[in-house]
């Protein structure tokens, strides 16, 4: 495993080395989760069930969240609807509503930015598009889920269009097929062989990014905070 993830890294050009753990749970699944220091965990039963190309999709997946600072955005939109849904008035819910709908559609779109990364570690769209297949009730080969992605674009019937419609507010990932198709699309794309053959933006060239000066936001919060529950803890010890 640790020769995996190290590969991962390498590929995705980490700028260090974030802490794995592998969770006592049988399913297959994976997170990341900590805005501050970020970790990785697997399950047990992702670790003992895929192959090492599809550990690297998953580690690929997971690296992409926290190299696109996703953790940081979704700790701040939970924060939001927490904020927000905690309010009864009526002239606050539909805000809410397009609030929560706004941040489930970037919350899908930054799946498939994660589907990306994965597809840069393993480069072969198909090895992605084979976990895909693993993941729902049934498993399914990528030619079924090209053919089901393929007549969804066809047009459906409109109680299946309301069915899709609820999803899309709901659910916080695209649909498998969906993300086959997105990854075997950007597979063919100028932008990924460019990437491929080294052409590509570095980390030292970019320039402050919105989530650099988010992170810094947070931080001067977090620091506000502590401040001020040194100073109260300072106050309640003089009382007493």
């Amino acid at each position: 495993m640790e020769a995996l993830y190290q590969e991962a890294l390498q590929i995705l050009d980490a700028p260090e080395r974030y802490p794995l753990y592998v969770s006592d749970d049988e399913r297959v699944n994976a997170a990341t989760f900590g805005a501050g220091k970020p970790t990785l965990m697997l399950t047990a039963g992702a670790v003992s069930t895929l192959s090492d190309d599809e550990l690297l999709v998953v580690l690929g997946h997971e690296l992409g969240h926290l190299l696109c600072d996703h953790v940081l955005y979704q700790y701040l939109s939970r924060m939001l609807l927490s904020v927000g849904m905690r309010s009864r008035s009526p002239l606050v819910l539909p805000g809410g509503v397009a609030v929560m709908v706004a941040l489930q559609s970037w919350r899908r779109i930054a799946e498939l930015s994660a589907d990306r990364a994965s597809l840069l570690v393993v480069q072969d769209p198909e090895i992605v598009q084979r976990l895909f297949g693993r993941l729902g009730e049934t498993e399914k080969s990528p030619e079924e889920l090209r053919e089901e992605a393929e007549a969804e674009r066809g047009g459906l019937p409109w109680r299946d269009r309301m069915k899709k419609g609820w999803q899309f507010v709901t659910d916080a990932h695209p649909e498998r097929h969906n993300r086959a198709l997105a990854v075997e699309q950007w597979s063919s794309s100028e932008e990924f062989r460019s990437i491929l053959s080294g052409d590509y933006p570095r980390r030292e060239d970019d320039p402050p990014t919105a989530s650099d000066r988010v992170e810094s936001v947070v931080n001067t919060l977090g620091e506000w905070t502590l401040d001020r529950r040194a100073a109260a803890f300072s106050f309640m010890s003089d009382f007493k």
